[in-house]
């Protein structure tokens, strides 16, 4: 079952160098209301080249986390789109949003620990 964040994981893939985990998430806490932005502001314009370039970017930084439940619900906004199944967007989206928070909180727990 995938996790809100393997940390764990996350960190194995980068050899256990804990600075640069710290760092990555550091940016990503910091950059993550961005993120959101850029995306709800596409989906509201309908401009869904730029949802879907934004919506793979974070999956790629979501994926480099560990944030596995993330990853997934990103992965598979991509596709709607890529099936033009633009309908069901929406409440994905909102989805993706309440484990973006999630995420946010756990990594904020995870770094105050390391």
């Amino acid at each position: 079952m995938a996790q809100t964040c393997n940390w764990e994981a996350a960190l194995k893939r980068l050899d256990d160098d804990i600075e640069i985990m710290e760092m990555m998430t550091s940016m990503f806490i910091e950059e993550c209301p961005s993120y959101l932005n850029n995306i709800t502001d596409a989906l509201t314009n309908q401009d869904w080249t730029l949802l879907g370039r934004e919506l793979h970017t974070l999956k790629g930084v979501c994926s480099s986390l560990g944030a596995e439940k993330a990853t997934a619900l990103l992965q598979n906004a991509e596709l709607l789109i890529q099936n033009n199944q633009l309908s069901e967007i929406k409440p994905l989206i909102a989805s993706i949003k309440q484990e973006i928070d999630s995420l946010v909180g756990i990594l904020k727990v995870n770094l105050n620990r390391s």
